[in-house]
């Protein structure tokens, strides 16, 4: 949300969206009802729409529309900033080689530590990723195989009764 898709977000629309958070905030504050906005719109690109707003993909308990006022926490929300902690645990991304978030991935994986590996599927959008059978099936196999081999092999060296995927808190 901070950078826009593609990270070409200007400073003056991420202000825009700062401003209106507050403004909605501060109206909740004097007790107007609260402000929402439809996030899958007639302006996001044709597989998006279908697949949100469509029997496709629709849930009648899927957010939608969400309060203004979150604008700001997800302005300021960093998915993989902490990324390189996960390290040793296994981490398997997937990516649609035409999704256009997959340069997220990418730079995700770059700054994760081992064991780590991207999986791209050919002809995947980020959207078919979710439901498509020809790009979710090879998705599932590479899981399946991935976590088969690391979470096997982290159980063959731990001692009785401890897990290094579980931390203690």
């Amino acid at each position: 949300m901070r950078d826009g898709l593609g990270g070409n977000q200007t400073p003056q629309a991420r202000h825009a969206m700062l401003e209106l958070a507050a403004a909605a905030r501060s109206a909740e504050a004097r007790g107007e009802p609260i402000r929402l906005q439809e996030w899958i719109t007639d302006a996001v690109d044709a597989e998006t729409y279908e697949y949100y707003r469509t029997p496709r993909g629709y849930h009648p308990r899927a957010v939608q529309p969400w309060p203004v006022r979150n604008l700001d926490q997800l302005i300021q929300y960093e998915s993989y900033s902490l990324i390189h902690l996960i390290a040793p645990r296994p981490l398997l991304m997937i990516i649609g080689s035409d999704a256009d978030t997959a340069y997220i991935s990418r730079a995700a994986i770059e700054k994760a530590a081992e064991p780590k590996e991207l999986l791209v599927i050919d002809g995947a959008t980020h959207i078919s990723l979710y439901d498509k059978d020809e790009h979710v099936t090879p998705a599932v196999a590479a899981l399946t195989t991935f976590f088969g081999t690391h979470l096997a092999a982290t159980q063959d060296h731990q001692t009785p009764g401890t897990n290094p995927l579980v931390r203690a808190r």
